[in-house]
This record gives C-alpha cells, structure tokens and sequence, in this order.
C-alpha cells in the first residue's frame, strides 16, 4: 500500500485492509471489513498525513481522507524543502548547541532569546515556564529571593499538529571528564542552574525534571554517577489551545520541553511523527487538573500545578497526554470559552478523552450537582463517542478541608456521586479520584496534608502533590479499566488498553523541606470562593515568591535606616511598630511591581518613607469604583486584618488609589 503509514495488523483487531485507488489530489481510498460496524478506530494517514476514517455514507467498508491536520501540499515522504523534517527522513536529529530563531527552527530559548522576542506570548507557549519578574540573569542571588534552579529550554518548530515522538539526550557537567570516565556527550563545565541556596526545594545536584509541552512532567531521575548522558523518551501533542487567563486560542506550531537540573543540560533531541495508530488522552478541567505556567527560579512546592501536568510521568512514554484543563473552568465555560474547541478539532477516533470538574459548578446556582453538572458531563459523553473518542470520568479532587470537631468537611460530596451515578447509567468508566484524595486526606489529618498543598491553600496542589495525585489517578484507571466490560468488545478492548499503558512512575517524590514552611506569606483562599493571593515581590523591595496569579502584591522597603533588611515592621525606640499600608488597586489579572512604581513617584516616597504597599486585583463586575473614595474588595481587608501582625503592618490602609 504505497504512500500510507499503517501500523501492524495487531493495531487493528476489528479490521481487514485490503489496499484502494488513488484517488484525486493524490488521496488514497483505503477499503476495510468492519468485523464490528458500531467500532470507531483511530486509522492510518496518506502521504500527506491526513487521516483517514470511515464515511457515514457507507459506514461498513469504506475509508476516505478526511481534514487534513496540517498545510496543503505536505508530504511527509520525498519532501526536500529544508526545515524541520527535511529531506527524505521523517526523522530530524537537532544538536542543541544555539539559540532558537525561526530561520533556525530550532534551539535553546535562552534568556538572549527571550529578550530579542523571538517566542512571543505567554508562559505556556514556552514550555511553561517564565522568569519572576525581579529574576535578571547573571546577577548574584539577593538576601529575600526565592531560591531554586533555572530551566534549560528547548523548542522544536513542526510541520502540523498530532502527536511526535520525542528522543532528548541530556548531558551533565562535569569539571574533568576525562578523569570521570565521561561519554563524550558530556558537556563541558559551566556554572551550574542553582540559584541561592536550593537546599529547601528538594533539588540535589544530580536530580533532572523534563518536562513537554505546556509544562507536563515526562521524566524524573537522576544523572549517573559516572558523568554519563542520560536519554528520556516520551510522546508529545501539539494542538493549539486557551492559555491561561487569555481569552483567544493561541495556535502552536513547536514542540517545547523544559529540562531542570543543576547540572543538565540538553544537547540533542531528535523529533518524529509517532505511529499512526499513536491515541492521545485528551483531559477537560478545572484549576485542580492543569497545567499551571511556573516561574523560575524554580522549586516543586512554589508552584500550583494539577493532576493533568503530571499524569505523563505515569504513562509508558508511548501515548501522548494534551492537557486542556484551566483555572477557574466549569463545565460550561470549558466550551464556551473556547478551551473545547481545539480538542475537538484535533482528536481523533480511538483516543481518550478524561473529564473532571466539580470545583468551580459548585459555585454556580445552575450547576447543581444532579441539574446543569450532570447534563453538561452526559453532553461531552456523546459529543466524545459520535467522534469515535472514548470519554472516561473522573471525580473531583477532594480539598484539604475540616470541621471544627476535627471531622473532614466534603464539601464535594454531592458532584462527586452525580458523576459516578452518571457513569454507571451511560456505561463510561469513572475514576474516583474524589474518594481516593479523601482517603488519603483522612489518613494523614489536617496538619499533615497542608505540605501536600500550596502553602495557605486547601484546594490547590502543587508539583510534588499533584505527582501524587497523578498517580492516584493512574492506578483508578489501571484498577477501573484492566478489566472493563464496555458495550461491545471493541470498546472492551480499546479502554482496557489504556490501562496497560500505566506504570509506576518514577518512584516516591518526597516533599521538600520547603513544603512544609506552612507559615510562610503565600496563597489565601476564602475557601472554594474567589482566592486572594498576597506575598512580597520585586527589588528593590523585600522580595520573596510570587504566585502565578499574582492577584495581590505585598511591597516592603529594604533597610530603611529603621530595621534590618527583611524586617516584617520598623523598630522605633527598640519597639517593633506596625508599618503603615498604602494600597493601590487595579484591575487585571497580572501586573509587574517594578515599573508601577516608577512609574507612580508616591509609592516609591512611601516605600522610602518605611511603609508597606499592597497592590490589590478587583474585578470591575463586583466592584465599581468610585474614585473619589475607592473600594478594597471585602476578602482582601479580611485578610490584611487578620494577618497584620505576620507582615507587621497596620491594616487600616493610610491610603487607597487606583492604578489608571
């Protein structure tokens, strides 16, 4: 069968090919005998990748072209533009040993390139990753800076969306390689990617994170001993997607991955379409399942992260995870806006498609659990199996939420039984994650599960946590789906496929020392409601972690003559003396501190003159402001009231701007 890639007969149990014509615009009508005529299967591709699928004109033995998923004209076979892919290979091999332009196609996204805007857009787009506004490379790490390890990034341009396999070799430094023994792949000695003191972040000097995508873990281990490379391979998905908190569909045409190590380096990385046959698992969701961008200097416990960054590294590196999920999404703002959209453009019969929601339809009156919940999930279960995708369920993850009698409060309860009732009567599988979570919860108690969690957080979870839940995951799907009886013995077989696709993992995460800094100014939560963040930022002031989100902003002087550098509030008289605040409102999601407050001359006079300066998010459809005496939203004085004695302020703000 000239021109088509096909995988072995074992990939097509319910099939017997037998080879087309060919037909118009080099088109191959490929002919079938469906044993089973209800089966969807993921199929072949034609020269010029497009797949193929079973034609509801004749649904019992005929296979046409469908929508190609990359430009017209593209032939994986015989092509000899340059470029990724070139020549007669589909197969490209990339030394790493540039910075990525798109004249290059490929390379490292370097801070250079980062500075010459070569990859525009957001964090996702970049593997996930993006520098803490105050982070300058080169400079010396300062006294209120968070620690932790700068990422090397890679980024790979490719011809069309679906799934490729992915080959990275990482060397590590070495300071004599020939004494060590050393492969050649090893790199020479450079200043290792620690920043300050890493002893708190669970980092050590051999340990190596990879992560693809938008930031999905695919690997964790370790260096060798003997200075030798290391190799990971896995299988990445490119489709376009919603980034967080932007509003419009960012369309992706690269690969990224992510390598953190103190002394790894990525030096080659080769790139291939995978199998034909390759299923993706495509995953809906809410802030509890994403893949949340991090900032570096990198450490696992500073940022959020969901089960869905993290349930490749549970995968046997053969199936490709496209993550979906976003912060605040119920199960109806995950299709209106636009987050289903591209999932659905792009999966393909015989792929998954895992569900889980919950947390913010609690929130909305008419997403009762067993009302507008329970309609919206049975909808994706039907628009999933008219596109031949098989849709699994999965209940939300529990919060680290408790009675005041010590009891566990499960404030989820109700969404989770409509989803496993939902289940049971359409016959998809479901993955109790909600009970498994809840369990674990329960066994270790309050104060042993908050490390689990973003610090001052009980509902998000950050990298190692969100390993941990992962593999929860990926044992409910080994446990639910080894033995699966689906409505027909192809559905029996595709879904009891996937569960041999689990492994275990890369062993235990342990959680870093950092984790359990339970005090430390980071997230508040008003429980399930609308969260607040609030920390300290930005040089020259008091620096510290920032949140991804950055809702709200904590600005401290550095060594105002009155207390040392550091100092929660000034010393006067040999008394501590609360500091006082000005706060500064603003509308939006992110905002940098540094030229604010250039660029407002008071707040740097009141920083020099010892106070504190908050700047606070407000969302205009709660609050109109009137400017003349603007408004601080309700749960953000809460909160500086009952922690001003931690950031040694007085809570009574001495004066209340907006930022226009």
């Amino acid at each position: 069968m000239a021109g088509v890639i096909l995988g072995g007969a074992a990939c097509f149990p319910n099939v017997i090919l037998s080879e087309g014509e060919a037909g118009a615009e080099g088109s191959l009508t490929v002919c079938a005998q469906i044993k089973d005529p209800s089966t969807p299967l993921r199929f072949a591709q034609d020269d010029e990748g497009r797949p193929f699928r079973r034609t509801q004109e004749d649904p019992r033995n005929l296979w046409q072209p469908i929508r190609p998923t990359g430009p017209d004209g593209l032939q994986w076979r015989n092509r000899t533009a340059e470029g990724p892919f070139k020549g007669e290979s589909r197969m490209t091999t990339y030394e790493l040993n540039g910075d990525y332009t798109p004249e290059r196609g490929f390379g490292l996204i370097t801070d250079a390139a980062r500075a010459a805007n070569v990859t525009p857009g957001p964090a996702q787009l970049n593997a996930g990753f993006e520098p803490q506004p105050w982070y300058r490379a080169g400079e010396p790490f300062r006294a209120g800076q968070s620690s932790g390890v700068i990422p090397s990034l890679v980024r790979v341009d490719v011809p069309m969306h679906g799934d490729y396999a992915v080959t990275l070799t990482i060397a590590q430094n070495r300071g004599d390689r020939a004494a060590s023994g050393a492969a050649a792949d090893s790199v020479d000695p450079v200043a290792d990617a620690r920043y300050g003191d890493i002893s708190d972040t669970g980092l050590a000097d051999r340990d190596v994170l990879v992560f693809a995508g938008p930031r999905q873990l695919v690997f964790k281990g370790e260096l060798p001993v003997n200075g030798d490379p290391i190799v990971v391979e896995t299988t990445v998905n490119v489709s376009d997607f919603v980034p967080r908190s932007v509003t419009e569909l960012a369309r992706v045409n690269h690969l990224m991955l992510a390598v953190v190590g103190v002394n790894a380096r990525p030096v080659r990385v080769t790139v291939e379409p995978a199998p034909a046959l390759t299923p993706t698992v495509w995953i809906a969701g809410d802030s509890t399942v994403t893949n949340e961008p991090a900032q570096y200097p990198y450490a696992p416990s500073d940022t959020y992260c969901g089960w869905g960054a993290c349930l490749p590294a549970w995968l046997d590196g053969s199936i490709a995870v496209s993550n979906h999920a976003r912060s605040g999404l119920t199960s109806v703002t995950f299709r209106s806006e636009g987050h289903y959209a591209p999932v659905q453009s792009d999966w393909r019969p015989g792929d998954y498609f895992l569900i889980q929601f919950g947390h913010n339809d609690q929130k909305r009156p008419e997403l009762d659990a067993r009302g507008g919940y329970w309609r919206e999930l049975d909808r994706y279960i039907r628009e999933a199996r008219e596109a031949g995708v098989y849709p699994i369920l999965v209940t939300s993850l529990a919060r680290n939420t408790w009675n005041a009698d010590g009891t566990y409060n499960d404030l989820l309860h109700d969404w989770a039984s409509a989803v496993i009732d939902l289940g049971r009567e359409r016959q998809v599988p479901v993955l109790d994650l909600h009970a498994r979570s809840m369990a674990l919860l329960k066994d270790l108690g309050d104060e042993s599960a908050r490390p689990m969690f973003h610090a001052g957080d009980r509902t998000h979870i950050h990298d190692v946590g969100a390993y941990r839940m992962a593999g929860i995951v990926a044992s409910e799907i080994t446990r639910v789906l080894a033995h699966w009886e689906g409505r027909n013995a192809a559905e029996t077989q595709t879904y009891r496929a996937l569960a041999g696709h689990m492994t275990a993992g890369f062993g235990d995460w342990p959680l870093p020392p950092r984790a359990h800094d339970l005090d430390r100014p980071q997230l508040v939560v008003d429980q399930y409601l609308n969260p607040l963040y609030l920390k300290y930022t930005a040089e020259p002031y008091i620096t510290g972690d920032i949140s991804p989100f950055r809702k709200a902003m904590m600005l401290t002087p550095v060594g105002d003559g009155t207390g040392e550098p550091g100092s929660a509030a000034v010393e006067c008289a040999g008394k501590s003396v609360a500091r006082p605040l000005d706060v500064l409102l603003y509308v939006g999601r992110a905002i940098d501190p540094e030229p604010v407050v250039k660029a407002h001359p008071e707040l740097a006079g009141a920083l020099a003159a010892g106070h504190a300066v908050a700047l606070i998010a407000y969302l205009a459809e709660e609050i109109e402001q009137d400017p003349s005496a603007p408004a601080i939203p309700p749960a953000a004085l809460d909160y500086l009231r009952a922690n001003a004695a931690r950031f040694g302020i007085n809570p009574i703000p001495l004066s209340v701007g907006l930022l226009g």
